[in-house]
């Protein structure tokens, strides 16, 4: 389910990727953008097929969540190496959360976060389009990112709700209401937009991870630490910081 109204946010066609979810103003870093709704199915149950595409959303691990594919939702956010938003456990459920200001007609993009092992086929079929400046040409993410990392954060945001009983063909219902944000997180990926200016930052020394983090969430934009001659385009899940000279 899209949590934004159309006149934030709309739904449309994209050169390869099928649909895409864009911006139509201005988004804050940690604004709610959709919630992935639909079906509890098994994962055995999932067919990620060129035909099918990639829309299951695995939980825990023991069941998967499959949207309604004739209605425009989470699942129409497509996959980046280079995401600006980020899926963020919530009270049972999965939101798509802005991980820092996307601009006006940008894409909404998030890590499809695919375990490595779930590629059986060669050349892999989830192949990625993104385009971006340090695009895999995969979906598929390390173990350390999709496997251990992701059920730990997964864990500490969903609390006591971690273990609620999401029976077999069930459907998960939209809550009563949502926040308009959510805090950032150090385990979220970060990056800027790399075709929007960089930020200028005028130090001697290179800023602290705590530090590059705020200044992309709230600008929006890769760092420029010109004195370094460094160009700071993000941080990745697990703390690498991604820059070029």
């Amino acid at each position: 389910m899209l949590i934004l109204g159309s006149d934030t946010i709309e739904v449309k066609d994209t050169t390869q990727k099928g649909r895409g979810v864009f911006a139509k103003n201005d988004l804050p870093g940690g604004t709610v953008i959709a919630d992935y709704l639909g079906k509890i199915i098994l994962p055995e149950e999932e067919d990620e097929t060129e035909q099918s595409g990639v829309y299951g959303m695995c939980w825990r691990g023991d069941f998967s969540i499959l949207p309604d594919l004739t209605l425009q939702g989470a699942h129409t956010v497509n996959h980046s190496c280079m995401p600006n938003a980020s899926y963020y456990p919530y009270h049972g459920h999965i939101l798509i959360v802005a991980t820092r200001k996307i601009f006006s007609g940008e894409e909404i993009t998030t890590s499809y976060l695919i375990d490595p092992e779930s590629c059986s086929e060669s050349p892999c079929h989830h192949q990625c389009y993104c385009d971006t400046p340090v695009c895999t040409g995969t979906m598929h993410s390390s173990h350390q990112i999709s496997g251990p990392g992701w059920e730990k954060f997964v864990r500490e945001k969903q609390g006591d709700f971690f273990n609620s009983d999401f029976p077999i063909g069930s459907r998960i219902q939209k809550l009563e209401a949502y926040p308009e944000f959510m805090p950032d997180d150090n385990y979220l990926p970060i990056y800027g937009n790399v075709f929007q200016p960089p930020l200028e930052i005028e130090l001697s020394v290179c800023p602290p991870f705590w530090s590059i983090r705020q200044h992309i969430r709230i600008s929006g934009k890769t760092l420029n630490v010109r004195k370094l001659h460094l160009h700071i385009l993000g941080i990745t899940p697990n703390g690498h910081m991604i820059a070029t000279e």
